[in-house]
């Protein structure tokens, strides 16, 4: 049994963390086709995904507002998810508004639909809530999150905190104080009326009641997140890593790998995708000394990183995913990938 085998046999959360355009989507839908095909298990993979390859590599259909069901054979079950942002959010504010009347408002106000979707930190938090509530569930046994795109994970990983740090801001008590008094309203009201005419009519105004209605959800959010927090650290959540063979990639791979352990995560695998057939016998030495310019540096990068024996990514299996140079078009082409 290799190592992407043994993780997916005992996991019940895997986050798959890496650089853009490395195949985390791709190999996602790999670990959750494999989950189900050959380990039997009930899996959900969830990405956000603007381009909506998950839905192009599993087969299924992009516009669906809830999983939908992918057939894999066998008595193991696939379910795939690309969350809707804008969907995600509202259900987000109903569940968390103290009122049916405080989410109406908020979910109405301007400045809504530009923070709560269009902002990154908005797709971070949304993917984590998510994995949270999924897996709660008993209906999975295992629940895969392709990451959203960002430039780093740990940005990601620290969405549910930054959320936390906004309700206790002095920004946000600043723009709320005109909501909560009449002497505060008096006070900031030259202010406002400057600003405004600054930078647009009641554009202050829409940030101040936006910020006033988000406030009042402050107590479910703090609930929520404590619970996303606990999730992300669990005995059974795993982190699995993709990079490219690239030196510049893999060294960064490693990195993670500690800055995971250091927080608290669990990093269990490193898959290095679209790797190269093995690369042993050549003489990188023998690299440095060829003409082309373009192609000596090319071959450079390819040469394998040393590993840091002192670091947590000596405890992280590596698995490489081999090159492919065509396109993948079944889910039995997505799990054989990690054979």
């Amino acid at each position: 049994m290799n190592a992407a085998d043994e993780l997916l046999e005992s996991a019940k959360v895997i986050v798959v963390a890496g650089l853009g355009g490395v195949g985390k989507t791709t190999l996602s839908a790999a670990l959750g086709a494999r989950a189900a095909a050959i380990h039997q298990r009930r899996v959900m993979v969830v990405t956000i995904d603007p381009a909506r390859r998950l839905a192009d590599a599993l087969g299924t259909s992009s516009a669906a507002d809830e999983p939908v069901l992918v057939p894999v054979g066998g008595d193991g079950r696939l379910w795939a998810y690309t969350i809707d942002m804008a969907l995600s959010w509202d259900r987000l504010v109903a569940a968390c508004a103290p009122s049916s009347d405080v989410a109406e408002q908020l979910v109405a106000n301007k400045l809504y639909g530009s923070l709560t979707r269009k902002f990154v930190r908005s797709h971070d938090y949304i993917a984590l809530d998510y994995l949270a509530d999924a897996a709660s569930e008993a209906k999975y046994d295992l629940i895969i999150v392709d990451t959203p795109p960002s430039v780093h994970v740990l940005d990601i990983l620290d969405a549910p905190s930054q959320i936390m740090d906004l309700f206790e801001s002095r920004l946000l008590k600043w723009l709320t104080a005109s909501n909560q008094s009449v002497v505060a309203a008096q006070l900031s009201r030259p202010f406002l009326t400057i600003a405004e005419r600054a930078l647009g009519d009641s554009f202050l105004s829409d940030v101040s009641e936006f910020f006033f209605l988000f406030s009042q959800l402050r107590s479910s959010f703090v609930e929520r997140t404590e619970a996303v927090q606990a999730r992300l650290v669990a005995p059974g959540t795993r982190f699995v890593t993709v990079s490219t063979p690239e030196t510049a990639a893999s060294a960064s791979v490693a990195t993670l790998s500690d800055a995971l352990a250091e927080r608290g995560f669990h990093p269990a695998l490193a898959l290095r995708n679209k790797a190269w057939p093995d690369l042993s016998a050549v003489s990188w030495d023998e690299t440095e000394q060829v003409n082309d310019e373009g192609l000596r540096h090319a071959l450079i990068e390819l040469r394998p990183s040393p590993v840091d024996n002192t670091s947590a990514s000596k405890r992280t299996a590596t698995f490489d995913v081999p090159y492919r140079p065509e396109g993948l078009s079944s889910v039995e082409e997505l799990y054989t990938l990690l054979d």
